[in-house]
């Protein structure tokens, strides 16, 4: 059963169960209903609510970006839980049919905004990205960093060392060698904890 979806056959609803934020398009959706259908005898007889293209290599060690189209041609529709709340779709969702709804509203009176958050129309293939090392940064990443900035920084904050001194009201970095790397300013006024930017130190 899909972990953060219940299946509507009767009214074709994707009804996003309680307390989920967010859906990963791929994951959440395409794959979970998939097995859904595959071990299902009555939703083996309806069409699958979604289709896929995408994935195919292009030249340059790059695929094509995955695209998913949800069959709202053929009445479904995606209906967010009943709570007031922001709900993320991670990836490129469209319906089959751009004139008719992806979503449906809730029951009750929600306020619910819907946030598409896209993702490139190409991406690098797995192999290149495994067989070409990424070196650690000297200091924090630009505000607009390149894909190896980024993943750098992330993968230097769950593996190096970080120092949290109470005394200098400081979270500092630090690269594999524990030399300091950046530097960001922390306050608590015993309601709200804050951690500042990073810079170099």
């Amino acid at each position: 059963m899909a972990a953060k979806l219940t299946v509507d056959l009767d009214n074709r609803h994707l009804i996003i169960n309680s307390g989920v934020t967010e859906l990963d398009v791929q994951v959440d959706l395409y794959s979970d209903l998939k097995e859904d259908w595959r071990l299902d005898a009555q939703k083996m007889k309806l069409e699958f609510p979604l289709r896929t293209i995408g994935g195919d290599p292009i030249g340059g060690a790059l695929k094509a970006g995955a695209f998913f189209f949800l069959r709202n041609d053929l009445g479904w529709r995606i209906q967010p839980q009943e709570a007031d709340h922001e709900l993320t779709i991670v990836g490129n969702l469209y319906g089959e049919d751009p004139d008719l709804p992806l979503f449906d509203p809730t029951e009750g009176p929600y306020t619910v905004t819907i946030r598409l958050q896209t993702s490139s129309l190409t991406q690098l293939a797995g192999e290149v990205l495994a067989s070409d090392p990424i070196a650690e940064l000297a200091g924090p990443p630009p505000a607009e960093p390149t894909w190896r900035e980024a993943i750098a920084w992330f993968y230097m904050q769950t593996r190096n060392l970080i120092h949290a001194n109470k005394n200098t009201l400081k979270q500092q970095m630090t690269n594999n060698a524990g030399a300091v790397v950046a530097e960001a300013p922390l306050s608590d006024d015993g309601t709200v904890f804050t951690r500042g930017k990073f810079v170099a130190p």
